[in-house]
């Protein structure tokens, strides 16, 4: 018999977090804050309960968890239910696509990202975070991830697998943010800090082709 998925039974406990922890949250989102790019249509994928897509800006949102697009609706977010794998739009209909945190929990990255680059127009935006397993936080986070019922089944991405998979998807990538570097005790853990570096918590701001690959980030 198959277990139903956390995100649909502890939707309501996964939202809290961000009660519990709102410095966190803040930090997370001024790391994406400072990356986004002006957009007139724009989608997340995988929204969750919408907290990120609420305070972004961002009208609409997918997820295939029921419960979750529940919580994402009840925050004024227009939602489709939907894999990443599978997105109900048509090809170039936007011009940013969010995604946060949501390839450690995708059966396959790279087809979740070939899909994003589908529905974005040419020089459309994809603006991506992911759990740095590099990161100090992310070791702990790893080496407890079997007691959390949301990352037992996480395959946390390195950030050069993340950045292999965002060219081999079509996209450059040009700019990054982290935060949550170090340890919660230590001071500027929530401090936002550009490029790629330490943190927990990455946000890399990525173009769709035909724009010439960069090879630096900064």
């Amino acid at each position: 018999m198959q277990h139903p998925s956390p995100f649909s039974s502890l939707a309501q406990e996964y939202d809290q977090w961000f009660e519990l922890h709102p410095d966190l949250f803040a930090a997370e989102l001024a790391c994406l804050q400072g990356l986004i790019p002006p957009f007139e249509t724009a989608v997340e994928v995988g929204v969750g309960t919408g907290r990120f897509a609420q305070a972004l800006g961002i009208p609409l949102g997918l997820d295939l968890e029921t419960a979750m697009l529940t919580l994402a609706h009840n925050r004024g977010i227009t939602c489709h239910q939907s894999a990443a794998e599978q997105l109900p739009w048509r090809a170039e209909h936007f011009d940013l696509v969010l995604m946060v945190t949501l390839l450690c929990f995708v059966a396959n990255p790279a087809l979740v990202l070939a899909e994003a680059n589908r529905v974005l127009r040419p020089h459309g935006h994809l603006l991506l975070a992911f759990l740095n397993p590099e990161s100090q936080a992310g070791e702990a986070l790893q080496a407890g991830a079997t007691q959390s019922p949301f990352y037992q089944k996480a395959k946390f991405l390195f950030p050069q697998e993340v950045l292999q998979l965002l060219t081999q998807a079509g996209f450059n990538w040009v700019k990054a943010n982290h935060c949550l570097k170090g340890n919660a005790a230590e001071p500027g853990f929530l401090q936002v800090q550009t490029g790629l570096g330490p943190g927990l918590f990455t946000a890399v701001l990525a173009t769709k082709f035909p724009d010439p690959p960069r090879t630096a980030i900064g």
